[in-house]
């Protein structure tokens, strides 16, 4: 309840797993015990928003 009560506590949790604020595992290893499609779920969005700041940081180090 402490990091996904709501949904500005679940939004502020993926962002500290994001920006190194928590490690993402931590997070994991309590959508884990959940079942299976909320931790495959919570992968899948971290890739996703890591990817895409992957390739902004890629963009505005060759000053396109």
């Amino acid at each position: 309840m402490a990091h996904f009560g709501s949904v500005l506590q679940t939004m502020l949790s993926l962002y500290m797993a994001v920006t190194g604020g928590n490690d993402w595992s931590l997070y994991y290893t309590m959508l884990e015990q959940m079942g299976s499609f909320y931790h495959i779920l919570f992968i899948a969005r971290l890739s996703r928003i890591h990817s895409r700041n992957m390739w902004a940081s890629w963009v505005l180090r060759m000053g396109l």
